[in-house]
């Protein structure tokens, strides 16, 4: 892993949007299955902040038997204990609902699934596909946060699930709420109001370029982010709410916090570079442990 550099990442991230949109078209307008296997696998993983063995994470298919029988992208469910795996829905996840009975995923606009029953439920119809990991909900699970990427309003988007009104609050991206139900952590580290209010940005070190996908801590006092490092590596940083105490954890990117706070889930590569895969990590970079598989049947 330590040969893979920022360009290589940056060439799996394009590919996968390309597998998310739905292969490609020649230039006769049709269809044309992508490459297989691609070179991303299984990424964005997000923790279940009610039940510490179980990881959602969506699921690049390897195969065109994959395709036919789970989509070209799924979302599935690994209980970190046993490394057992559970297929959910077509489509990608975005969030779990605080009591993890519901995930929101995208699959062409954005819905909700009752995990007990499997019932669907569409919550907007605008074309947010390959915005994967942009949906996020409430500490009191009555709104989602979200991004929609196009006009005449881009950026994110509060949406009730009581009454399914939904307004637009700000042009940032990757909204994440903290714990108390008050702010929004946005791209950059930018800290914003339900109402899109700007109350401040957390201090970082430019050297570490853009820093991406910031989650607060469950108890709000500290940030994971992505950033770069090194001769080009993407990795994941440790940095507290105030700005302070910023310190490297690992290679990898899209980190999402444990209930407890005391481990982060990743993507990286995996061990025999087949693809990327979901990892854990404890917050003070020991017990490092890969958890899916490319390769493997799902």
């Amino acid at each position: 892993m330590a040969g893979r550099n920022g360009k290589e990442v940056a060439q799996s991230l394009v590919l996968c949007l390309v597998v998310l949109v739905g292969g490609c078209s020649s230039q006769d307008g049709s269809y044309q299955v992508p490459p297989w296997p691609p070179a991303t696998v299984d990424l964005w993983p997000k923790w279940c902040p009610a039940d510490s063995a179980k990881i959602a994470y969506t699921h690049f298919a390897e195969t065109l038997e994959e395709v036919q029988e789970f989509g070209e992208t799924s979302f599935w469910i690994v209980d970190i204990v046993t490394g057992e795996k559970q297929y959910v829905s077509e489509g990608t996840a975005c969030d779990w609902s605080p009591d993890g009975n519901y995930i929101v995923f995208a699959w062409g606009g954005l819905w909700l699934i009752d995990l007990a029953t499997g019932e669907k439920r569409s919550l907007t119809c605008e074309d947010l596909t390959c915005h994967h990991v942009m949906a996020d909900f409430s500490p009191c699970g009555t709104k989602i946060a979200y991004v929609q990427d196009a006009e005449p309003q881009r950026g994110i988007w509060i949406l009730d699930l009581t009454t399914t009104s939904k307004k637009w609050i700000s042009s940032h991206y990757t909204p994440d709420w903290h714990p108390d139900g008050n702010e929004i952590l946005c791209d950059s580290l930018v800290v914003i109001r339900e109402d899109g209010t700007r109350v401040r940005k957390i201090p970082y070190d430019p050297e570490l370029g853009y820093p991406g996908h910031g989650r607060w801590s469950p108890d709000g006092t500290r940030i994971a982010f992505g950033g770069g490092y090194g001769d080009g590596e993407h990795g994941i940083w440790l940095i507290n709410a105030d700005g302070t105490d910023l310190r490297f954890l690992c290679h990898g990117s899209t980190p999402s916090w444990s209930p407890d706070g005391s481990m982060i889930a990743y993507t990286d590569l995996s061990v025999d570079e087949s693809g990327s895969a979901i990892w854990i990590v404890n917050t003070d970079g020991a017990w490092k442990r890969q958890i899916t598989f490319p390769g493997s049947s799902e």
